[in-house]
């Protein structure tokens, strides 16, 4: 089951901005492929979220391309 929506807190955009970034949202319910595209074009990520919220079954996709973001980044900043 998709989740209706996606979000992330306007404070934690604007925290992000203040320090230069330029804020892009990812889409975490990309496949592997367009999520590692995405991810090549991209020079940092911020994942919103507390490891208590995370472990939860109705976060169980949000925590596994967690995951699998964080492996791709490992293999790929060497």
């Amino acid at each position: 089951m998709l989740p209706k929506k996606q979000f992330i807190e306007n404070s934690h955009v604007k925290f992000l901005e203040s320090a230069g970034a330029r804020v892009v949202p990812v889409d975490y319910t990309l496949n592997e492929e367009k999520m590692n595209e995405q991810l090549s074009k991209i020079n940092g990520l911020y994942i919103p979220g507390d490891s208590k919220s995370l472990v939860t079954r109705e976060n169980f996709q949000y925590t596994k391309q967690v995951q699998r973001i964080l492996k791709w980044s490992q293999i790929h900043n060497e």
